[in-house]
């Protein structure tokens, strides 16, 4: 009650009527329910890759830890003529797998840390995040060298440089485009 009549006395102070109130209430509840909507989408987003990524690295682990007990029973479920042949295949696909892992885990660790000497040297803000994105993405064939190089920028347009204090966030940017580049190139050339 006392709620109401405070607000029955505002709108006769503001000169206001009862549908005019009525429609700033409802305006603002609009306004309320759209900005907690977005927070609670980008939250519940956020808890969704956490989760996502949490499923996948228990599948890796279950089978990079079981894996010879899974391919036996594989091997096992096949018929009497094709178990050489599922053997083998099991064993070619092995060797294929283990050499991506290495050689990406291999390139994600390099490849995090030039991202990160860069980032320290151009003055990026978060350099050891993007060092992060910069090796997981590195497991994500073609697009995400490009995914890492959308993160560097997206931070240099937003923080800017605290190496090169002069040059404005779009030129930051551009300069780190640049950077990226080359790298990904060396990187593709020399290490791959």
């Amino acid at each position: 009650n006392t709620v109401n009549e405070w607000v029955i006395e505002t709108g006769r102070n503001l000169n206001l009527d009862r549908d005019t109130i009525m429609q700033i209430f409802n305006i603002s509840g609009d306004v309320t329910s759209s900005v907690v909507g977005s927070i609670f989408s980008i939250a519940g987003s956020a808890l969704g890759l956490l989760f996502s990524s949490l499923f996948f690295i228990t599948i890796l682990a279950i089978l990079l830890g079981g894996g010879s007990e899974i391919s036996q029973r594989l091997i096992h479920v096949m018929p009497d003529g094709y178990r050489d042949d599922a053997k083998q295949l099991l064993s070619d696909l092995g060797g294929v797998w283990d050499g991506y892992v290495r050689g990406n885990f291999t390139l994600g660790v390099i490849m995090g840390a030039a991202m990160w000497l860069l980032a320290v040297i151009l003055g990026l803000p978060n350099p050891l995040f993007l060092a992060f994105v910069a090796f997981s993405m590195e497991f994500i064939p073609n697009i995400g060298p490009a995914i890492s190089m959308v993160a560097a920028i997206a931070l240099a347009l937003i923080g800017g440089s605290s190496t090169f204090t002069a040059l404005n966030p779009i030129a930051v940017a551009g300069i780190v485009a640049i950077v990226w580049i080359v790298m990904q190139q060396l990187e593709a050339i020399v290490l791959v």
